[in-house]
């Protein structure tokens, strides 16, 4: 398990390294997705692309904390296959959907919505794929 200060450490040896290439991914990767949902026309189709879009760049995110080389194409790593975007959109539009509904409580449904988007923050990659060595299946004693 690592520390924190060894994911610092990890995460700045990238922006060391390469620092205009992950700020340029993070640009290229926001800028797609606001050219897609500006001008994509059919909303069915835009958000779930562009939150696709937007779980592909937490993962690009992961992948410099863990010390892995960061590449443009990782921008659209999401969209692998159909059945891996499908998976990702329908878990990332299920967290929006639960942040939309706790905002709706009247009074006191800002601070609920607030304490959710924090909550749910790890669902883009809980929803991405694994890696084929870091796959994990929940034991019995787990589901419980």
């Amino acid at each position: 398990m690592s520390s924190i200060t060894q994911n610092y450490k990890a995460a700045f040896e990238i922006l060391k390294k390469k620092p205009i290439l992950l700020w340029g991914l993070s640009l290229l990767s926001n800028f797609i997705t606001i050219i897609v949902v500006l001008f994509g026309g059919i909303p069915i189709i835009t958000i779930p692309v562009a939150l696709v879009l937007q779980a592909s760049l937490s993962v690009l995110y992961l992948k410099g904390v863990r010390g892995e080389g960061v590449e443009t194409k990782n921008i659209f790593s999401g969209f692998s296959s159909l059945k891996q975007a499908v998976h990702v959109a329908g878990g990332m539009l299920w967290m929006e959907l639960w942040i939309l509904l706790w905002g709706l409580i009247p009074i006191v449904g800002i601070v609920f919505a607030v304490i959710k988007v924090y909550e749910y923050a790890f669902t883009p990659y809980y929803s991405s794929p694994a890696p084929k060595s870091e796959q994990w299946t929940p034991s019995r004693s787990q589901r419980r």
